[in-house]
């Protein structure tokens, strides 16, 4: 849904900055995206009653100047959709010594919320937000070449150069450590501006295309369908053949798919640049011998981890197969060693019936709501110390 939320205006219009989100628009790209750009003067706050907690707030605009899109007359009613407050979002707007930059859409995905049918709504939920008060210009605005903008003058020269602009693609682009942008966005991540992808990243994508790391590749693939012609095409049939893989697992011992990353981003590039694609795999389930393998790696480096005072893994084997949920599932026999003494784990998927238990102790599950959890069980009399070890490195819990 296009709309912005209460917590959301109230921090742009106070100019404060919220540290969770990691990726904002640049003025550039609002531009680029929005159907009406028009600066005007606040008149009327009409508040209507939505569903639930939902309040809208039609706002009625007197306009000063259209800057894009096709407006007839002298104002605009441009909705924001709300939760409950005892004020309107946008009331001191009102009272602002300077007009108001909207940047505006046509409301899309709000289900049976009538009351949002053909109404504009603020293009972006999104620092910078899209109702932006002249006379007080947030901190939080931001142009494509990693500045920030205070001048009211500047951002309008901005936006009346870029409301024309043919692009309609945008790119997440890194903001370097020493931009100033990146002092207001980061908080403990990496951070990125939202730009027009223009003509001139078109060289990198395509030197990113063949680079020797296959992220780098897929993600050239995946951005290149911004950049239509016959290199563009011609660069992403190469990549159809790339064979590198993408392992998606369903837990940390057990393989769900395996995904041909860079090929399947280059057929989805092809397809949208309306060209014709050979059906090709673009991904496989992985074959019963990686699955062991990777069950095997896995149980054999997190029990080697845990044992101590001697005690040493002796071998990880599967153990008997039950399918559940039209899936295979293993459980996973460990032989721990210390001098001549051998003591055994049973690791059975938490799905199993108790009927498949094996026989000897449950000390535990390794996280009974996760996905992929097991059963640990031990035979026989197995040392106190082994035995607390492993409860101890997999946080097993009783139930």
């Amino acid at each position: 849904m296009r709309s912005v939320f209460t917590v959301a205006l109230l921090l742009a219009l106070s100019g404060q900055s919220r540290a969770e989100i990691m990726a904002a628009p640049s003025i550039e790209w609002l531009s680029c995206q929005s159907d009406v750009i028009v600066v005007g003067k606040l008149e009327k706050i009409a508040v209507i009653k939505g569903p639930g907690d939902v309040i809208y707030e039609d706002c009625t605009v007197q306009i000063g100047e259209v800057v894009k899109g096709d407006i007839k007359g002298k104002e605009l009613v441009f909705c924001l959709r709300t939760l409950s407050s005892p004020e309107p979002s946008v009331k001191a707007l009102m009272n602002s010594r300077q007009e108001v930059l909207l940047f505006l859409s046509k409301s899309e995905d709000h289900g049976g919320e009538s009351h949002l049918d053909n109404m504009y709504v603020p293009t972006s939920m999104l620092q910078p937000f899209s109702v932006i008060n002249l006379s007080d210009v947030p901190k939080d605005l931001y142009g494509k070449d990693m500045t920030v903008l205070a001048d009211p003058k500047v951002i309008l020269k901005i936006v009346r150069t870029w409301a024309h602009s043919k692009i309609s693609h945008s790119l997440w682009s890194e903001v370097p450590y020493a931009s100033p942008v990146f002092k207001q966005l980061y908080a403990g991540s990496s951070c990125y501006l939202i730009v027009p992808a223009e003509e001139s990243y078109r060289p990198y994508f395509l030197k990113l295309a063949r680079s020797g790391n296959q992220y780098e590749r897929q993600r050239a693939a995946e951005e290149l369908y911004k950049f239509p012609g016959e290199e563009t095409e011609a660069v992403l049939r190469e990549l159809l053949a790339d064979k590198t893989e993408n392992v998606w697992t369903f837990s940390a011992d057990t393989i769900w798919r395996i995904e041909y990353g860079v090929r399947a981003a280059a057929y989805n590039s092809l397809k949208a640049l309306g060209k014709p694609v050979p059906q090709i795999e673009l991904e496989r389930k992985p074959t019963d011998a990686e699955q062991r393998s990777r069950r095997q790696g896995y149980w054999q480096k997190s029990f080697a981890e845990a044992l101590r005072n001697g005690w040493k893994v002796i071998s990880v084997e599967d153990g008997i197969t039950r399918q559940v949920e039209d899936r295979d599932t293993v459980s996973v026999v460990v032989t721990c060693g210390k001098g001549d003494s051998r003591c055994r784990f049973t690791l059975v998927p938490k799905e199993w019936d108790r009927k498949d238990y094996p026989p000897g102790e449950s000390i535990g599950i390794d996280g009974r709501h996760s996905q992929g959890a097991r059963q640990f069980f031990v035979d026989g009399n197995m040392p106190k110390d082994l035995k607390d070890m492993v409860i101890e490195q997999f946080g097993l819990e009783t139930f």
